[in-house]
């Protein structure tokens, strides 16, 4: 039976070694952070203006005119229908930044199923590796090979070029190098039914992926924001639709959703109420 230990004084490396997520689980240690730029270059504005989306600017028009409420009783006589929502806010095409973020979101349920496989193999259950191959399958194509490279190009190059965020951008961009010799490792390691190997492997995938998705939502979207116009997001916004769907057809990412729900269905992870606490809660 295989023992697996590790450290939590240091993250992941490709070395070999074997891996004990149970007394990670239990550590009260906290994780390594990565070291973001200490002197992130400022932003010069003159150069870059941004400009507020006029969209933004009806919604705090209509904000305005909304009635207070006094003494339980609403002042004005205008009725709520002169609040309407904005014909052009209806039904949008998602921002840029949204729509990798909602790629992002894809990639976390498949951060939840890695996880799932790391449960199994260190508590010696036995393991159907066809699911955990999928989703391996979706990450290379969806991923590493379309989702990334669509981010180092539209938002990571207009950042380098303006000297925002240099050092974490070049560190996110060695990490999706990573990305894909882990995943070669992985898909390997399930060809040959190596559990401590593919224990490792997932172990590093989710390590990596949880603080670089958390920079990339938290600090590199919000920057790619300033420095962008209404109208360049909206033109990217444009490509970015154009490419997915030449990629992957109209319904690209609902079709992949569905692949991941379907992997959720099959290894029993599909319903948010296992990941609810069972403690007394009053509602």
């Amino acid at each position: 039976m295989n023992s697996y230990s590790y450290s939590m004084k240091s993250p992941p490396n490709l070395v070999d070694h074997s891996i004990n997520l149970k007394s990670i689980l239990v550590s009260k240690q906290e994780p390594p952070r990565l070291v973001d730029n200490p002197t992130p270059k400022k932003i010069s504005w003159n150069d870059n203006p941004v400009e507020i989306p006029k969209a933004t600017k009806e919604r705090h028009k209509q904000r305005s005119k909304k009635p207070r409420k006094n003494g339980g009783k609403e002042q004005g006589s205008e009725s709520k229908s002169q609040n309407p929502i904005p014909s052009q806010s209806l039904n949008p095409e998602p921002s840029p930044t949204e729509d990798l973020m909602r790629e992002h979101g894809l990639l976390n349920r498949i951060l939840l199923i890695y996880e799932h496989y790391i449960i199994k193999i260190t508590t010696h259950k036995a393991v159907d590796y066809a699911p955990l191959q999928e989703a391996c399958l979706i990450v290379r194509k969806f991923i590493e090979d379309y989702h990334e490279p669509m981010e180092e190009k539209h938002i990571f190059a207009p950042l380098l070029e303006r000297n925002i965020e240099t050092s974490l951008i070049n560190e996110l961009i060695k990490q999706h190098r990573t990305s894909k010799i882990i995943t070669d490792k992985t898909l390997k390691y399930i060809q040959d039914q190596n559990e401590s190997k593919v224990h490792q492997y997932l172990y590093m995938f989710v390590w990596m992926y949880r603080a670089h998705e958390s920079r990339e939502d938290t600090l590199i979207f919000n920057q790619f924001r300033q420095i962008s116009t209404e109208q360049s997001l909206k033109e990217l916004a444009e490509v970015f639709e154009k490419s997915e769907t030449e990629r992957f057809g109209s319904s690209g990412y609902e079709n992949l959703l569905a692949q991941v729900q379907k992997i959720e269905s099959k290894i029993g992870i599909d319903s948010l109420e296992i990941y609810t606490p069972s403690i007394d809660i009053q509602i």
